[in-house]
């Protein structure tokens, strides 16, 4: 996938709504919190930009297709970018 496709896969609606999924996912059932949290050091932004959709692995085994692997609320972590910044520098 080139980056204009990434791009454009960004601005998907099947994006748009994983990434909702996922920035709930991030509340953790805690109703103060209006936006989300950071899954690594637990920052509460104040808006929804600081809070980023990290994919763990871009790895597509035999059975996924890449958009599959993309989407998998599993291998994909929200971080503010403190934290995905620094996941980038160790990879």
């Amino acid at each position: 996938m080139t980056k204009a496709q990434y791009k454009k896969f960004l601005s998907s609606p099947e994006w748009q709504e994983v990434r909702k999924q996922c920035l709930q996912r991030s509340k953790q059932g805690d109703n103060r919190i209006v936006i989300g949290k950071c899954e690594n050091c637990g920052y509460i932004p104040w808006k929804s930009s600081s809070l980023q959709l990290h994919h763990k692995s871009y790895d597509v085994p035999p059975s996924k297709t890449l958009k599959e692997v993309l989407l998998d609320t599993n291998n994909i972590e929200v971080l503010c970018v403190n934290c995905h910044k620094g996941r980038h520098q160790r990879e």
